[in-house]
């Protein structure tokens, strides 16, 4: 796994195999729970400013980063 993540000239089934794998041992639910996490301890630490422009741009920032697909 480690060498076709490594490979300049990955083939796409090698690709395919490490996503797949990366999925079936629970690493993208866990990617997921950590980035939650993190997105509820950054909005902790913004809701100790009061309310303004720049702290609704900044929430609004960790949301859009949290929703994106890409």
């Amino acid at each position: 796994m480690v060498r076709a993540v490594k490979a300049r000239h990955q083939d796409a089934r090698d690709v395919a195999r490490v996503v797949q794998r990366v999925v079936d041992v629970g690493g993208i639910t866990h990617a997921r729970q950590c980035m939650l996490r993190y997105r509820d301890q950054a909005l902790a630490v913004l809701h100790t400013f009061p309310d303004s422009d720049a702290r609704r741009s900044l929430e609004g920032l960790v949301q859009l980063t949290v929703d994106r697909e890409k």
